[in-house]
């Protein structure tokens, strides 16, 4: 029984430690903007969303998990989907600033819908540091 639990856990690639030590260090870009996406609940645990900006998947988030995007100046729009939902909102960015989006899901709800939500440079940068980066494949224009 233990066995099919485990097997039941989802997971991506994690990054390498040096890159998640770069991103940490929320360094700011002169000519993008970074987009910062946490998922820093465990509830949830089994479920794995695929992240889209603009269109194009760059990632995947599992659980405890956070990866980072270099955009362009202006609006994005950014969603999240499972085999059962899919949440959506835009993003508006410039360049030289990091933005942090939270995603979670709520435990009292009885699908596993995410919320999608624009946090504080503060609240994003917590919950950054105490979770694992996870590979992207960068979006481009």
């Amino acid at each position: 029984m233990l066995f099919l639990l485990l097997g039941a856990c989802v997971s991506a690639q994690k990054a390498a430690p040096a890159t998640e030590a770069v991103a940490k260090t929320f360094a700011t870009l002169p000519n993008y903007a970074q987009l910062y996406i946490v998922r820093p609940s465990s509830f949830g645990l089994g479920v794995m969303y695929q992240v889209t900006i603009d269109g194009r998947i760059v990632g995947s988030l599992p659980a405890e998990t956070f990866l980072v995007q270099q955009l362009e100046r202006g609006s994005h729009v950014v969603s999240f989907f499972n085999n059962t939902s899919q949440e959506t909102t835009a993003v508006e960015v410039e360049l030289g600033h990091n933005y942090y989006l939270r995603v979670g899901m709520s435990p009292t709800a009885t699908s596993n819908r995410a919320r999608l939500k624009l946090v504080s440079e503060d609240e994003g940068q917590k919950l950054i540091r105490t979770n694992s980066m996870v590979q992207s494949t960068q979006f481009s224009k």
